[in-house]
């Protein structure tokens, strides 16, 4: 969100306070006359084909800092904790939240898909969850806050959820927001995303965010229907990061190698215990000779392994 004024300390430190739960709640009683020209005005540009997608799901437009048809607490020469990062799950660019300094104390980075009217993207439909792609350094006892609301035309809530994650996920990991409620005739929906904790959040915490998209109702059995696997790096040639997607369809240890045709190992890129889910492992490849590789991955007692060619 734009803000053209120098806040107060106490306006600073009401937002830092700012609770997703909190919101939620608020939101769930919240009625407004603008909300309602703001749907009508949003349904009237958009096609149905745009409705069915989260808008700048992906991260990769972004104007004055904040991400395409998304509004974010960053105050222009205060505080700045909504940034673009290229470190990405797809595509160029994820958006990053971190904790950073103000002159009210420790402020952490929030971010809400607001659309284009300022109050919620259109929809046609409730959905059974949210998906979305993540990465954190969370510190004493920080979280990563992630809720949604689907509204009828009244604003009144049809269906929502929230969920905390508070595991640090070194590899981007899928994260998955349930949505509960199935009210009829939902016509806009609001995501959120911050860092929080039941106290003050701490400066050096951060999270990554990337792909959010609508899902069904996802389960263990949906997220690992492929089993353990592990694909090939992309890009491949590559000459700096490789990202190397893997599934593990249990809660195991995920010990991922590089070795060289001789059998030496050369790299060490992960070695985590993780739930079941899709991840994607991160291998620098500048630090590699140029030539031909085996990336080896072992879960459990199943071993995957893959080619890698460095430029």
């Amino acid at each position: 969100m734009a803000v053209s004024t120098v806040e107060s300390s106490d306006q600073l430190n009401d937002k830092k306070q700012f609770s997703l739960s909190g919101r939620f709640n608020d939101l769930c009683c919240e009625k407004s006359t603008y909300m309602k020209k703001s749907l009508l005005s949003i349904l009237s540009l958009l096609p149905l084909s745009l409705m069915a997608q989260v808008p700048n799901g992906g991260m990769e437009t972004w104007a004055n800092g904040t991400p395409d048809q998304w509004s974010s607490n960053n105050i222009p020469g205060i505080a700045t904790p909504v940034t673009q990062t290229s470190n990405a799950h797809n595509g160029s660019s994820a958006v990053r939240l971190d904790v950073v300094s103000s002159i009210a104390g420790d402020f952490p980075g929030f971010i809400s898909s607001t659309g284009t009217g300022g109050s919620g993207f259109a929809v046609t439909q409730n959905y059974g969850s949210i998906s979305f792609y993540y990465k954190t350094n969370l510190i004493g006892g920080d979280v990563l806050d992630a809720s949604v609301i689907f509204s009828d035309f009244n604003t009144q809530p049809t269906a929502g959820g929230s969920i905390q994650f508070g595991i640090n996920q070194s590899v981007y990991t899928q994260g998955v927001i349930p949505v509960n409620g199935s009210g009829p005739n939902p016509v806009t929906c609001l995501i959120y995303f911050a860092i929080g904790n039941s106290g003050t959040p701490h400066i050096g915490s951060w999270a990554q965010i990337d792909d959010i998209a609508f899902g069904g109702s996802v389960g263990v059995d949906e997220l690992t229907a492929d089993g353990i696997s592990l694909s090939a790096p992309n890009p491949n040639p590559a000459s700096g990061i490789a990202l190397v997607p893997f599934t593990l369809d249990r809660t195991t240890v995920a010990d991922i190698r590089v070795f060289d045709l001789n059998g030496r190992l050369v790299q060490n890129v992960l070695n985590q215990e993780l739930s079941a889910g899709k991840y994607k492992a991160e291998i620098n490849t500048a630090a590699l000779s140029a030539g031909v590789y085996q990336v080896v991955m072992l879960a459990g007692d199943q071993q995957r392994q893959v080619k890698l060619v460095v430029q």
